[in-house]
């Protein structure tokens, strides 16, 4: 314990260094070939299709966002699944950078576990938990098979922005009105980043 405790102990961002390699291990071999597989030939492919209409329509029809190219002659046919306007949004830099649509769905989905480790993280330091324990449920959260058993539901997996809202919460409840980021809490906007998921 007293190990994990002096890597906790490191500043924020070895934390999050220390967390993407574990997540790239963990994950094994996908990192390897994100440009070019997907962990499951079924929803994983659905979702990059529903990332990318909804990519296409915010350019080409932002007023008909839900349309898809899809069960003709029904409209709004992205509407028949889950919403993936959030997570087309984080993925849409990658893409555009890449023009790989796989890639642009493995980064995402990397980067979920990522994010839900880095965020317990934050939310038990900022609880009180001590570095290796705040560490360690990072750990848990993030690789909890209940979330192995949902590989294929990137709009499930993407749930890592609920501890990141309830971290925003807590920092401002808890922090003294000097040490708060000056404006207004930050916990509608995360709170509602969290909702559109």
């Amino acid at each position: 314990m007293q190990t994990l405790d002096r890597i906790a102990r490191r500043p924020a961002p070895a934390v999050a260094i220390l967390y993407l390699l574990l997540t790239c291990w963990m994950l094994w071999p996908l990192p390897r070939y994100a440009g070019s597989a997907v962990q499951d030939p079924g929803d994983p492919l659905f979702e990059i299709w529903v990332m990318r209409s909804v990519q296409h329509n915010l350019i080409h029809q932002p007023l008909r966002l839900y349309d898809g190219n899809a069960f003709y002659p029904f409209e709004y046919s992205l509407a028949y699944s889950e919403e993936a306007i959030s997570t087309a949004l984080v993925a849409w830099p990658v893409y555009l950078a890449s023009g790989n649509d796989i890639l642009a769905y493995n980064a995402v989905f990397i980067a979920t576990f990522w994010l839900m480790a880095f965020a317990v993280f934050l939310l038990a330091r900022e609880l009180g938990a001590s570095p290796g324990a705040a560490f360690i449920a990072g750990v848990a959260a993030a690789f909890a098979p209940a979330r192995y058993s949902h590989l294929s539901h990137l709009h499930l997996l993407a749930l890592c922005w609920l501890p990141l809202a309830f971290w925003a919460l807590a920092a401002y409840l808890t922090r003294s009105s000097s040490t708060r980021p000056s404006g207004s809490s930050p916990a509608p906007l995360s709170f509602r980043a969290a909702a559109r998921n």
